[in-house]
């Protein structure tokens, strides 16, 4: 399946969207929906080329008849073991971004800013489907010409949340573009989990300070919660040997100690006459 389609743009300014399955020096040959279509080459400005591929996952097997049989109710079933993550683990540490896709995102990123609505759509929900790792590439377009980017950029990163976006977020709280603004704003919102009175028709120096100290308070938190996480005490042999040794129930009941008899006294016998 492609995620998009090759685009032939035309030397008036019109593009197509379709698969290039032949290029020579006087024709192009592009299939698109309903046949293919051939194009002189004369006529063509530029070949966009598709920036990226997704794999079709092959089609489930056919079950058998003895799969289909509803199983038996004498079998028991085994019950599953649900797998307990240990306390204070953290996520899995993000894989960098390969060469591949760090030109797909960049591909994206560049679409996002484009004049057409449903290129700038399908490239944002794009971006959106790969996930928090797209983080740096829409940092970097945050100080885009492109006011289209700088909007798309600003309102992706309020929604994957990631803390290292709030900083670059600040300057486009006095952004020229309105719409930027309130991307910004938003953003901000959703990262920082806090309100500031700040209305974007209106960018005043008060409440863009206001954001300033907020963001800085956000990041000193977040760096306290992590060096706390760090200083947390270790797994020490005494706790160890706690945990090893065997809990009341099924430690052996203490041996009673016998109470010795008390003695008794020796009477005198008296042998009446």
């Amino acid at each position: 399946m492609l995620l998009l389609f090759d685009i032939i743009v035309f030397v008036n300014g019109n593009s197509v969207e379709g698969k290039v399955t032949k290029v020579t020096d006087e024709v192009i040959v592009v299939q698109v929906k309903g046949g293919e279509l051939v194009i002189p080459r004369e006529r063509v400005k530029k070949i966009i080329e598709k920036p990226y591929k997704i794999e079709e996952e092959p089609p489930p097997k056919e079950e058998t008849k003895e799969q289909k049989q509803p199983p038996s109710p004498f079998k028991k079933k085994k019950p599953q073991k649900e797998e307990k993550k240990p306390e204070g683990s953290k996520e899995r540490k993000e894989k960098p971004l390969t060469q591949d896709e760090l030109r797909y995102l960049r591909r994206l990123v560049d679409l996002i800013g484009n004049r057409r609505v449903a290129l700038r759509r399908r490239a944002r929900l794009a971006l959106s489907q790969f996930g928090p790792r797209a983080t740096p590439v829409l940092i970097s377009a945050l100080s885009d010409g492109n006011f289209w980017r700088r909007m798309n950029a600003a309102s992706l990163l309020g929604e994957f949340g990631r803390p290292e976006a709030a900083k670059p977020l600040l300057p486009l709280l006095a952004d020229p573009v309105l719409a930027v603004r309130v991307a910004a704003h938003s953003a901000l919102t959703r990262i920082t989990k806090t309100y500031v009175t700040y209305n974007p028709n209106y960018p005043n120096p008060t409440a863009i300070s206001l954001w300033h100290k907020a963001v800085q308070n956000f990041l000193k938190a977040l760096k306290e919660k992590e060096k706390r996480e760090r200083e947390k005490p270790s797994d020490t042999a005494e706790h160890k040997k706690q945990r090893q040794e065997k809990p009341p129930w099924e430690r052996p009941p203490p041996q009673q100690q016998e109470e010795p008899e008390p003695k008794q006294e020796k009477k005198d016998v008296v042998i009446e006459p």
